[in-house]
């Protein structure tokens, strides 16, 4: 699938389909594929190649206005995900490669609720106007473009965990809810402060996830 402008292929008021097993190329502006009030799909298992151009507002997909309900999962994704005014999405176990415009961010979310992000591995999170989402499990690299000024959720409850982050200091001397009792637990004894809010990761985990050992 190749489209020189705008994008590669649009859904547009389009509910309960499957996208599935494509490798998508994207040149020059804007996205790959841009979903706009579209609700119950499933887009996994796709390849999203990009050539960027000259525009700050660049991502291989694109789910807005109204997107709703959608499972973005599996997929190989070159230059980012943006979601704005949309939510109740999935974003699951996508390996984001790194995005070389837009400040590097993989994942940016504007104007959005209740969201989730969990098993990704990304190179940044950008959150903006933003509440009630979830992000844990994920594997996050380029800790300098992380910022989330709404109030949501980096973590699952003790002892499940949250994120595993590149610059972390890493120490697992302690557990417990406090980790304040003797004993490693798999989850650093520091939380890690989001930029932006007042939001923090209250359990990163040591090691990446897939690798963890928690004590559940």
């Amino acid at each position: 699938m190749k489209w020189p402008h705008y994008f590669t292929m649009g859904i547009s008021g389009c509910n309960n389909n499957s996208i599935q097993g494509n490798t998508f190329i994207g040149e020059r502006h804007y996205n790959s594929l841009h979903c706009l009030a579209s609700k119950d799909n499933i887009i996994s298992n796709n390849s999203f190649s990009f050539t960027p151009g000259d525009s700050d507002e660049e991502f291989s997909i694109a789910v807005w206005y109204g997107s709703e309900r959608n499972r973005i999962c599996n997929n190989s994704i070159a230059h980012g995900l943006s979601v704005d005014n949309s939510h109740h999405n999935t974003i699951q176990n996508n390996n984001f490669q790194e995005n070389e415009k837009d400040l590097g961010i993989s994942i940016s979310l504007g104007s959005s609720t209740q969201n989730v992000l969990f098993g990704n591995t990304i190179q940044s999170c950008y959150l903006s106007s933003c509440d009630n989402n979830s992000i844990y499990y994920n594997n996050i690299k380029a800790f300098a473009n992380v910022f989330d000024d709404g109030h949501n959720t980096w973590n699952l409850s003790y002892p499940s965990g949250g994120n595993h982050w590149n610059n972390h200091p890493g120490s697992d001397h302690y557990s417990g809810v406090a980790q304040n009792e003797t004993g490693a637990d798999g989850i650093g004894d520091i939380l890690y402060t989001i930029p932006g809010g007042d939001n923090q990761d209250q359990y990163p985990l040591v090691l990446p996830f897939g690798m963890t050992q928690l004590a559940f």
